[in-house]
């Protein structure tokens, strides 16, 4: 039976029990004290279940929610702020719910209500913060951060997901510290390292992200990222026997990654192994239509200019380099920039030898 008609018909049932006892003792037996008793307890239940019927409400929206009934469980928080508008905990579920949806401004409204009723949630801030994050407003999520942190220092995610806001806006030392602080406090979470390891790059700290890369693999060692992350950083530093087992791992464990393809060539020149550098530049070049380059990663167009410049094609190498040259200025990882002008200025020079 449906549990809001069972809470009904108990409050009906002990309207009428209260109604009897009264009539009872009233009508039949002289203000008999028990049934004047047995009436007013009724009323008194009645009364409370009443007052409190939109914890029932609540209660019954966690349950259609671990069942998956998503339906019932947004009806079941309707009635519970309905019946109490000032329901902090209600706003803030449904404000959860609605960002687990994607529906932002729902989820925006939901917990800035949370967050009036109840200013000592920092779950609440967090998720808000969550949320401005997802719509770009950078401002309003470190606010809403920084608050969750000063009402609850000992809340981790709202340090990592801090610390991730100040890598995207190219606060590296912030960065690091948050997400330092964020790994201290859970250290099994792998992104905390891959992000600190982005961190410390942008700040010239490539032996220290060298380690934060080898901490994600040994947490996420099903992910291709880690390898691959560390497998440019090898490259970078000379390390190309280190590199070449990263790359292949990242390519056994993402075979249709052609940024990966590249990489492992242009490894493959440095060690002169020039038919393994080929085969590699070839399958790069047969995935690119359906698996190109992220369109956001410095590191993959890099590989790829240098790898069509190995193969004698310096004119699309200059492309793609600058290409990757507008990514690093984007990104502020001043150290690559340096390495792909480096890049640039050499093929250049080359050409021009050739001309003359």
């Amino acid at each position: 039976m449906n549990q809001r008609l069972i809470f009904w018909i108990t409050i009906a049932f002990y309207v009428v029990l209260a109604i009897v006892c009264f009539y009872i003792a009233i009508i039949y037996l002289n203000n008999n004290p028990i049934y004047i008793g047995i009436g007013l307890a009724s009323f008194g239940i009645t009364a409370y279940s009443y007052a409190t019927r939109s914890s029932f409400y609540y209660y019954l929206a966690c349950q259609h929610y671990q069942r998956g009934k998503l339906k019932e469980t947004f009806a079941n928080l309707d009635l519970a702020i309905l019946t109490n508008p000032r329901y902090a905990d209600a706003f803030y579920l449904r404000g959860i719910f609605a960002y687990e949806r994607q529906n932002l401004t729902k989820a925006i409204a939901d917990l800035s209500h949370a967050v009036q009723y109840k200013p000592s949630s920092e779950k609440a801030f967090y998720y808000r913060g969550l949320c401005y994050l997802s719509q770009k407003a950078n401002a309003k999520a470190l606010a809403d951060l920084d608050r969750a942190i000063a009402i609850n220092p000992g809340y981790e995610p709202a340090y990592f997901s801090r610390g991730l806001l100040h890598l995207v806006e190219h606060r590296f030392p912030e960065a690091i510290e948050d997400l330092s602080q964020s790994i201290r406090m859970q250290q099994d979470r792998a992104n905390a390292y891959l992000y600190r390891g982005f961190a410390l790059i942008y700040q010239g700290k490539q032996e220290v992200a060298l380690a934060d890369f080898s901490a994600y693999i040994h947490l996420t060692p099903e992910s291709f990222t880690g390898y691959y992350n560390r497998a440019v950083l090898r490259y970078n530093l000379g390390g190309f026997q280190e590199a070449l087992a990263d790359f292949t791992q990242a390519i056994e464990l993402a075979q249709n990654d052609t940024a990966n393809y590249y990489g492992r060539s242009n490894v493959y020149v440095q060690i002169n192994c020039l038919e393994e550098a080929i085969v590699d530049f070839n399958r790069a070049r047969e995935l690119e239509p359906d698996y190109p380059v992220d369109r956001n990663d410095q590191h993959g167009f890099y590989h790829a200019g240098l790898a069509h410049h190995h193969q004698g094609n310096s004119e699309f190498a200059i492309e793609l380099l600058n290409y990757a040259l507008r990514l690093c200025r984007q990104h502020h990882d001043h150290l690559m920039d340096e390495i792909v002008i480096n890049a640039i200025q050499t093929i250049e020079t080359r050409k021009l030898g050739e001309l003359e």
